[in-house]
Formats: C-alpha cells, sequence, structure tokens
C-alpha cells in the first residue's frame, strides 16, 4: 500500500509466475504510450529472443550462457557498428 501511494503503477506479490510478470509490463509499457521495444533480434540467419531467452542461427538453436546471451543481443542492437570492449 506504501508502495502505490508513493507513485507505484502495480504490485505484484510472491511468488508469481514469470509469464504474468512479463504480461504487467507490456501492460505498464503500452499505458505509458511509448513504443514497445522490439522483444525479437534478426541479424542476418541469426535470432534473438528476449522473452524466451532463446537464440538460433538458421535451424540450429543456440546454447548459450546468460552472460553470453546478453553480449549477443548487445552486440545484434549495434549491428553494423564498431563495438569496443568498453562499450
Amino acid at each position: 500500500i506504501k508502495g502505490l501511494r508513493a507513485g507505484g503503477d502495480d504490485y505484484l506479490p510472491k511468488p508469481y509466475s514469470f509469464a504474468e510478470l512479463l504480461a504487467r509490463v507490456e501492460v505498464l509499457s503500452r499505458r505509458r504510450g511509448g513504443p514497445a521495444e522490439d522483444t525479437l533480434y534478426r541479424v542476418g540467419d541469426l535470432e534473438r529472443d528476449r522473452l524466451s531467452h532463446r537464440g538460433a542461427r538458421g535451424k540450429d538453436e543456440l546454447t548459450l550462457q546468460p552472460r553470453e546471451f546478453r553480449l549477443l543481443e548487445y552486440l545484434m542492437k549495434h549491428a553494423g557498428q564498431v563495438v569496443t570492449r568498453t562499450m
């Protein structure tokens, strides 16, 4: 109650399902009126789905660690750009 009165938009008590959390985040982003961020990245035949945490190259599914997926996502967001180690 304190969080909602302090300006919070929603409350999700534990335990909760990840699917419900994602649905609530999508609803909140629509409420803001801004464009929703893409959840599927494609560069050539390489695909990365942020919602299902899956990746594929052609017909082959990628088996990567969470950090590797985050790095892949970053590189895909910046495809065609020079990405430094610091970035």
